[in-house]
């Protein structure tokens, strides 16, 4: 076929033009492929494994999230639906799918990202009224991670909790500062049964939200009686922006919430690698994430900068009560709790140690107020009436500053722990090995935890005789303990629970299951605490009389809590409740030396009798924390 010469330029610049569309459809879609396998990209789709879950897509559980419909499970489909999306302006997309908003304004973390991706390829910009809004108001400076401590009373929290504070451009007030939390969606007519098997199993939705900053300072540090240690972030301004864009993306989606793995610090981790390249911090995790070890991770990335340790309301009262007499701090008691104010015990102080009186007063009434401790008709109009009197004694502060702890709570001990040992029951011998998956009980070193308590499960150890059997030493399925001391002022309980597979040395070492419980109080005494406890324990077993034993009795414990050094001696009685078999004295000491950061030697001895025979049973480990 021959092309007339006036019809040539055309035809070879329409050749040129089809054969640079094509070139440049293959050169993307091979883009595109590249980097659908980007670690960024499946950052930004929550890509990650943890824990139970060995799904290799997205921890989203949401499919409004996802612009293809095999999004959750292809990273190259949804990004190539997202390229797509982002090439057209608002009304072509709605055209293609009119109950979907522009991509554009849905997905801007992904938009940025793709724009430094793709800089020659055409995206279309389109006009995002709401999330420009969204994002002025929020004026993101600086990223801080908020550290609330560990608080045994609630089940979601024993282990702590992380959020992020965003900290407002030109503003040096943190409370007016935004927060960034991911929390379960919980149920609040759930019992704590159906709560912890929910929260054990994904049971509850978990999502991210924007909320003040001063509505969880109140609920962590007042309500919850936690210290809160606050991070700043190191990140750059661009990194930070990206942050808070993809916290936009997520925050009307929902992923399904684990206590133990996909929780609310695992998922803060995984809402900062969507924004940050190359530390890949959540899949650091593989089986469990506790709040500490996501703090340690970020500083071993290089993340974290300066930080801020503020005291909770009981800590500082605590604080405060021991510059005064126990007469100043009885005076203050009244104050609160008298039916009428009667300000009469105060005229034997000065005006500084009034000043002083009155403003443990004022803290204690707004404690009572904030715990629901307090049946009082008159404490609210009392707490004002305080702080009034305070107001007129003048602005001077009359009690020194919190002095920060030696040691934050992510630079205590680690929360992994192996020791190896030998062990003597009954007269045999045997050597040990144990391992507990996590957190702390009363002898490891006590700098970054809660004084006088223990949190742990699923730990265990085996044995090993003469002859090389190697056995079950026991199993522990959960054991808390909270010896909270009282004071003048406050007066919380000690409790504990402990299920495990343990041996019953007054049944031939056999293996039973017990579960035991107690309540009490507890009392500082010296450098020390000595708690008392009303303890309830049953034990199953097919040799029991009855396939089972309960038993009940007191228990006397007495603690001493260091940094290089802890110990403990304890005294229990039991009875059975049938009075079918004999009382039971229970006589417990142990010891834990660190040897260095990581390395602790332990030793733990106890001696039980009955009206028929006694045994001398204990152990010596040395102990690895990692």
């Amino acid at each position: 076929m021959l092309i007339k010469p006036k019809f040539a330029n055309l035809f070879t610049l329409l050749t040129t033009v089809f054969f640079s569309m094509l070139i440049s459809v293959n050169t993307h879609s091979m883009n595109l492929e590249t980097l659908s396998q980007d670690p960024q990209w499946r950052d930004l789709l929550h890509y990650h494994r943890v824990g139970i879950n060995f799904d290799n897509g997205s921890q989203i559980d949401d499919g409004r999230f996802f612009l293809s419909s095999d999004g959750s499970q292809d990273p190259l489909s949804e990004l190539e639906h997202t390229f797509e999306f982002f090439q057209k302006s608002k009304d072509e997309q709605l055209a293609l799918n009119p109950d979907v908003k522009a991509a554009q304004c849905r997905f801007p973390a992904r938009l940025v990202w793709l724009k430094n991706k793709m800089p020659d390829v055409p995206f279309i910009d389109v006009d995002c009224p709401e999330f420009n809004k969204w994002f002025d108001d929020l004026n993101g400076e600086k990223l801080y991670l908020v550290f609330p401590a560990a608080y045994l009373n609630s089940p979601s929290s024993m282990y702590g909790h992380t959020l992020f504070r965003v900290k407002k451009r030109g503003n040096n007030n943190p409370l007016l500062d935004s927060a960034v939390n991911f929390a379960a969606n919980t149920d609040p007519n759930d019992n704590e049964l159906v709560f912890t098997y929910k929260g054990l199993t994904g049971g509850y939705p978990g999502v991210a939200s924007i909320m003040p900053y001063y509505q969880k300072v109140k609920e962590y540090s007042f309500l919850e009686s936690r210290d809160i240690w606050e991070y700043e972030l190191k990140l750059s301004q661009a990194e930070l922006d990206q942050f808070l864009r993809h916290i936009w993306e997520v925050q009307s989606a929902h992923f399904d919430y684990y206590f133990f793995s996909e929780n609310c610090s695992y998922q803060l981790l995984t809402l900062l690698d969507a924004a940050v390249e190359g530390p890949g911090l959540a899949d650091s995790f593989d089986i469990w994430a506790i709040p500490v070890d996501t703090v340690r991770a970020l500083n071993a990335n290089g993340l974290l900068a300066d930080t801020t340790y503020r005291p909770s309301v009981m800590n500082r009262m605590n604080y405060m009560m021991d510059e005064l007499s126990e007469r100043q701090v009885s005076i203050a008691k009244q104050l609160v709790e008298s039916v009428e104010l009667d300000l009469s015990d105060l005229e034997a102080y000065g005006n500084y140690d009034q000043t002083r009186i009155i403003e443990v007063a004022y803290e204690y009434s707004r404690y009572l107020s904030a715990r629901k401790k307090s049946s009082l008709s008159h404490l609210s109009s009392r707490s004002i009436k305080l702080l009034s009197l305070r107001s007129k004694m003048g602005a001077r502060s009359v009690f020194m500053d919190m002095p920060r702890p030696e040691k934050r709570d992510d630079e205590g001990h680690k929360t992994q722990r192996v020791s190896f040992g030998g062990q003597v029951r009954d007269d045999k011998g045997f050597g040990r090995l144990e391992y507990r998956p996590s957190y702390h009980d009363v002898l490891d070193p006590i700098d970054g935890y809660l004084p006088g308590a223990e949190l742990s499960m699923l730990g265990g150890a085996l044995r090993v005789n003469d002859e090389m059997d190697v056995e079950l030493d026991y199993l522990n399925f959960v054991n808390i303990m909270s010896m909270s001391p009282r004071t003048a002022l406050m007066t919380p309980k000690s409790w504990k629970v402990n299920a495990s597979l343990i041996h019953d040395i007054r049944q031939s070492d056999e293996l039973v299951f017990n579960l035991q419980g107690g309540v009490g109080a507890t009392y500082t005494y010296g450098q020390g605490l000595v708690a008392v406890f009303l303890n309830a324990s049953a034990s199953i077993y097919n040799e029991y009389k009855h396939g089972y034993l309960t038993e009940v009795g007191p228990e006397v414990r007495w603690l001493i809590q260091g940094q290089k050094s802890s110990f403990y001696t304890g005294y229990q009685y039991w009875s059975d409740t049938k009075r079918l078999s004999d009382a039971t004295h229970r006589f417990t000491a142990g010891v834990g030396l660190m040897m260095s950061d990581d390395l602790q030697l332990r030793g733990e001895t106890q001696y039980i009798k009955t009206n028929q025979s006694d045994w001398l049973n204990g152990h010596v480990s040395l102990m690895y924390y990692f």
